[in-house]
C-alpha cells in the first residue's frame, strides 16, 4: 500500500471520529442498561493545565511501593504459614539476606552455589528450576548438573544432555540423554 493511501486513511478515521464527537449527545446513549459516552471536541482539544497532576515518575514510585508492600505481605504469609515453606532457623526470615546481597554483588565479587542432595538432584529435577531462577535473577551461568562421583567407577564416562530435560511434569521425554562408557 502506498504512503499516500495510508495518510488518507488515517486522516479519514480522524475526521470520522471528529464528526461522531460533534453529533454524539453529551449525556451519552443508553442501550440495554449500559450508558455509552463519547468525548466532545472541546474535551479532546483542550489542554489541561491542572497543577495537581502527578508526574509519571511519582506515579511509578507510588505503584512500585504498593507492589513491594504486596510482595512483602505475600512473602511473609508464605514463610510463616505455608506447609511447603522453608523452615528457617529460629523462624528468622532474614536468614538468606546475606546470600541474596552476595548474589546482587556477584558482578564485582563472583560467588558459587553448590546444591548437595540425593537422586532428585541427580535427575536435575530441583536444581534445574533453582539454577534457572538464580541465573535469571542474578545472571551468570554454570555447568549444570554434574555428579560429584561418577556412577560407573573407574571407567571413563562421556555424558551429553539436552537442555530440554523434563522436570516433574507427566509428559513424554523430549530429551536425549546418552551415556557412553569407554573402557
Amino acid at each position: 500500500m502506498k504512503a499516500r493511501k495510508i495518510v488518507i486513511f488515517i486522516f479519514g478515521v480522524i475526521a470520522a471520529l471528529a464528526v461522531i464527537s460533534a453529533i454524539f449527545p453529551k449525556d451519552g446513549i443508553t442501550i440495554g442498561g449500559i450508558n455509552f459516552e463519547f468525548p466532545t471536541l472541546d474535551e479532546i482539544l483542550t489542554v489541561n493545565n491542572d497543577t495537581n497532576t502527578i508526574s509519571p515518575e511519582k506515579l511509578l514510585e507510588k505503584q512500585h511501593k504498593v507492589m513491594t508492600t504486596n510482595d512483602d505481605k505475600e512473602f511473609k504469609q508464605f514463610i510463616e504459614t505455608n506447609p511447603a515453606r522453608f523452615h528457617m532457623p529460629n523462624n528468622d526470615i532474614t536468614y538468606f539476606d546475606e546470600l541474596f546481597d552476595a548474589m546482587e554483588n556477584a558482578t564485582n565479587d563472583p560467588i558459587r552455589v553448590l546444591h548437595y542432595g540425593d537422586s532428585q538432584l541427580e535427575g536435575d529435577r530441583i536444581s534445574a528450576d533453582l539454577r534457572e531462577r538464580f541465573q535469571t535473577a542474578f545472571g551468570g551461568s554454570g555447568v549444570g548438573m554434574v555428579p560429584a562421583i561418577q556412577p560407573v567407577g573407574a571407567m571413563t564416562v562421556v555424558q551429553t544432555a539436552s537442555s530440554k530435560l523434563p522436570t516433574f511434569y507427566s509428559y513424554p521425554m523430549e530429551s536425549s540423554y546418552e551415556m557412553a562408557v569407554m573402557a
